[in-house]
């Protein structure tokens, strides 16, 4: 429990057991004056003691009903207050067998001092109604004003434990800018069958039902899926990306005993695997714990995949770039995007980055290898379609069908654009060739569940 909540609940009960306390002790003190009141009015000694013999009375259950539909009236409560039936209380007493002899003895008549006992009586019955009467009203009327008091308390108390709204919101909600999703790489071979064996007969890729045809063909594209992500792989003149593509495994143990099936060049360091397709790719395949992206799902035919997702790319720059490649994805996407000597880090979604990494080794011409990714928003996609186009820099690929030359085509018709080009926006010097599919959320390969 928390510790303001426990505080106002000893409260409470403190004031209950106050209220019955002082309520009791008022009692008492009530049914002791009395007994002195009616000692005094009958005498102390053996010869004026009246002798009174009572059966349990229902004074105190009968006011009590009443006291349910008439808390907030005491003439109710004096009128529920029942007279003792006739008979209910009988004097007895060896004194009364000689009432003339205990009268003259006590210097009074008999008759008056038996009246006097009936009437004492009479008054302390009433009296001890009245109070037990009083007393559940104050009671419940003490009681009901120190929860009205402590309520409060208790809901500011377990208030001050939960998260405002607004900030749980704006913590949980998913974000509406910036890059959500590095989908897929598109990387071509010169032929099916090797690149076949290395992507899912080595990597454990799953086979894309899309394009299952084309493998069972032998020719065409092929879809590997892993986890949320994919890798494209055309037929044409290989193309080999400048960096390394980094994937996540929940145990490297099959892709090892698979090694010896293929001529596959690899460099095992314990917890990440190293290793080369056929035509010059770089994959390192990391062990980790981390689940699958949670937000959706590529489609599959046959087995899942080995590895759970792809969880980014490393890729070299030229000196002197890293800065400016930081600030092109702060300025047109709206990425979140950290740097440090020599480097910069773009985030994609929660569980994905895009590095750029400078070095002195010559960047070789670009080949024209892509990746996909998608934004975090329709509202997202709009913006960054218009920024780029701002700048000249959205660009049409006539090697594929999409040609979204205007924001009305690349939202209404294609759900998606492309660039080439990564610019600064301060100067617009060119620092990078990577051409860059970029879709909207609402284009029909969307693996998030909707």
């Amino acid at each position: 429990m928390p510790m303001a909540a426990c505080l106002c609940s000893n409260r409470d009960d403190e004031g209950s057991r106050r209220v019955q306390t002082f309520a009791s002790l008022g009692l008492l003190a009530a049914a002791a004056a009395a007994a002195l009141l009616m000692l005094s009015s009958t005498g102390t000694g053996p010869n004026r003691a009246v002798i009174l013999h009572t059966q349990t009375s229902p004074v105190v259950q009968r006011a009590y009903g009443p006291l349910q539909s008439h808390t907030g009236s005491m003439a109710h409560l004096l009128r529920a207050i029942p007279r003792p039936p006739s008979g209910h209380l009988q004097p007895q007493s060896a004194d009364a067998q000689m009432p003339a002899v205990r009268a003259q003895t006590a210097g009074m008549p008999a008759p008056a001092a038996a009246g006097m006992g009936s009437r004492v009586w009479h008054w302390l019955l009433a009296s001890v109604s009245l109070l037990t009467a009083s007393f559940l009203v104050l009671r419940r009327r003490l009681t009901d004003r120190v929860a009205a008091i402590m309520k409060p308390l208790a809901a500011t108390a377990s208030t001050q434990q939960q998260p405002e709204v607004g900030l749980q919101t704006a913590v949980s909600a998913t974000p509406t800018t910036g890059v959500s999703l590095l989908e897929h790489i598109n990387v071509n071979v010169p032929q099916q069958q090797p690149a076949y064996d290395f992507y899912f007969g080595l990597l454990g890729c799953a086979v894309d039902p899309r394009r299952a045809a084309n493998i069972a063909q032998g020719k065409g594209t092929m879809w590997a899926n892993i986890g949320i992500s994919q890798i494209h792989i055309p037929v044409g003149d290989p193309q080999v990306i400048p960096g390394v593509v980094n994937l996540t495994y929940p145990s490297l143990n099959a892709v090892r005993r698979r090694l010896g099936a293929g001529p596959f060049r690899c460099i095992d360091v314990g917890s990440a695997l190293e290793v080369h397709c056929p035509y010059g790719n770089v994959y390192v395949l990391r062990e980790t714990g981390a689940p699958a992206d949670p937000r959706g799902v590529q489609p599959i035919e046959g087995d899942a995949s080995l590895g759970t997702g792809m969880a980014g790319l490393e890729l070299r720059c030229k000196p002197g770039a890293a800065a400016g490649i930081g600030r092109f994805y702060r300025h047109y996407f709206e990425a979140e995007v950290t740097e440090e000597p020599g480097a910069v880090t773009v985030k994609c979604g929660t569980y994905q980055t895009i590095s750029f990494c400078e070095g002195d080794e010559a960047l070789p011409p670009y080949d024209g290898h892509h990746m996909a990714m998608y934004m975090a928003s329709m509202q997202a996609f709009q913006d960054t379609f218009k920024r780029l186009d701002a700048d000249g820099l959205v660009w049409v690929n006539t090697r594929f069908s999409d040609a979204s030359t205007t924001l009305s085509l690349a939202v209404d018709k294609w759900q998606q654009f492309r660039i080439l080009e990564i610019r600064d926006p301060l100067d617009k010097s060119l620092l990078h060739t990577l051409e860059h599919e970029i879709r909207a959320p609402t284009h029909e390969a969307c693996p998030f569940t909707r």
